[in-house]
């Protein structure tokens, strides 16, 4: 894909608010580099921006209709006291959906509900199902968590064996539980012993 227009030199820029991509400071940039293309009439219009943030001095690019922005920001949840092959599945999963990867978040949040009935004692090469009643047989979850784990497993399935894509609300769905299933794990107990 390219860019039609020529890039200005710097110049301010101002107005034009963004979270940062790198940093996750919330600015508004006050400079950067404006991408111009020419209308219907022959007149120069805006149409996308290099942003300098005032936060880290990166670059953001961001399309003038805010529909694109290069880097997004990243999803901040974050869960502590993971055991260290968690927190590397957890990192990727949470930058699978800072990317809008959300067919890619939904199979990482499915992996790591295998990862951690594995950690937490399960066998390996076992099946999904397997892992699921592993984690409510073991207490992970309660009965009314259960219905959570199988939405995971049926977004799962359509990212993994239909056509349609996942939706942005379901990879949310999908992640939030993660997260909040994690914390219950293993961030919540070492709070409650110190």
């Amino acid at each position: 894909m390219s860019l039609q227009g020529e890039w200005r030199a710097l110049e301010d820029i101002y107005g034009q608010k963004y979270t940062c991509g790198h940093c996750n400071t919330e600015t508004s940039a006050i400079g950067g580099y404006v991408l111009q293309r020419r209308d219907e009439q022959g007149f120069w219009e805006e149409g996308s921006y290099l942003l300098v943030c005032t936060g880290c001095n990166f670059p953001t690019f961001l399309q003038a209709d805010l529909s694109i922005q290069i880097p997004n920001p990243k999803v901040l949840s974050n869960v502590e006291h993971l055991p260290e092959s968690l927190a590397k599945l957890f990192r990727e999963t949470r930058e699978a959906i800072s990317s809008d990867l959300y067919n890619s978040t939904v199979l990482l949040c499915r992996k790591m509900l295998m990862n951690l009935a594995v950690q937490e004692g399960a066998e390996e090469n076992k099946t999904f199902v397997f892992y699921v009643n592993y984690i409510e047989e073991n207490a992970y979850i309660t009965v009314k968590m259960k219905p959570w784990v199988d939405k995971i497993r049926r977004i799962g399935n359509t990212a993994t064996h239909e056509i349609p894509d996942v939706s942005k609300e379901e990879a949310f769905v999908a992640f939030e539980f993660l997260v909040m299933l994690l914390k219950l794990a293993y961030e919540f107990p070492v709070k409650m012993e110190s």
